[in-house]
């Protein structure tokens, strides 16, 4: 008991002397440092370790993320590639559906009318009562005379005289040169149309493939603008 009262009071003598210091000068005494204990340093080196392997396990799960990411893009497909490939294979099948046909077409106009009969069918028939036509290939041309009968009145002959001629005689070929030469290889061809009374030559033309597809098409349109506008036209009548 007398060494517990001995403590306490050297106790209280340390914390009067404590507030003497801190009324003197206005500042706490700080307390002295208690030294460390065995127990504190294991503990202190535990929790550094902990942390530390914390911070080694998220780097870890990190750069196993990264790697997996990386690994999983090299393994996924590239959308261009995969465009390249379906657009391909189509360009592939539309070209062999187009060689297949293409190679199946005979090799010239010539060959086509000899194949089909037209040869015989076309090398004379009539237009009308006074004028015939004979149809012949050679090769990709197509030779086309009109013959006018000796004893044809001027009217029947004037029909392929002059610009009216040459438009009558246009419309024939473009019609055969645009209905023979789809059904044929290659890409050129051309038509000669001659129109003649006994041996006298009246009128003639020549006109190519792309020619007498563009002269349809401007006959074609030339027709849908006068059935449009005809309605109007025709009933003021004079």
């Amino acid at each position: 008991m007398a060494e517990k009262k001995t403590r306490n009071q050297a106790e209280e003598v340390k914390d009067n002397a404590k507030i003497e210091a801190v009324e003197e000068t206005g500042k706490e005494v700080p307390e002295e440092a208690k030294p460390e204990t065995t127990e504190d340093k294991e503990l202190r080196a535990s929790t550094e370790n902990n942390r530390k392997k914390k911070a080694e396990r998220r780097e870890a799960k990190a750069a196993r993320k990264e790697a997996n990411m990386v690994e999983e893009k090299k393994r996924r497909p590239n959308n261009g590639l995969i465009a390249l490939l379906i657009f391909g294979v189509l360009i592939g099948m539309f070209a062999f559906i187009w060689g297949y046909n293409y190679f199946q077409k005979a090799e010239s106009i010539e060959k086509y009318m000899e194949d089909n009969g037209m040869a015989e069918l076309y090398s004379r028939f009539a237009i009308d009562e006074y004028t015939t036509a004979a149809v012949k290939a050679e090769g990709n041309t197509i030779k086309i005379v009109i013959k006018i009968a000796d004893n044809a009145p001027k009217d029947a002959v004037s029909k392929y005289k002059g610009k009216e001629g040459e438009k009558n005689l246009k419309d024939i070929g473009a019609y055969y040169l645009t209905a023979f030469k789809p059904e044929t290889r290659g890409f050129g061809g051309e038509a000669k149309i001659l129109a003649k009374q006994g041996e006298k030559r009246i009128n003639h033309v020549k006109m190519t493939y792309r020619e007498a597809k563009k002269y349809v098409k401007d006959a074609e349109k030339k027709a849908k603008e006068e059935a449009e506008n005809g309605g109007g036209s025709g009933d003021s009548g004079e």
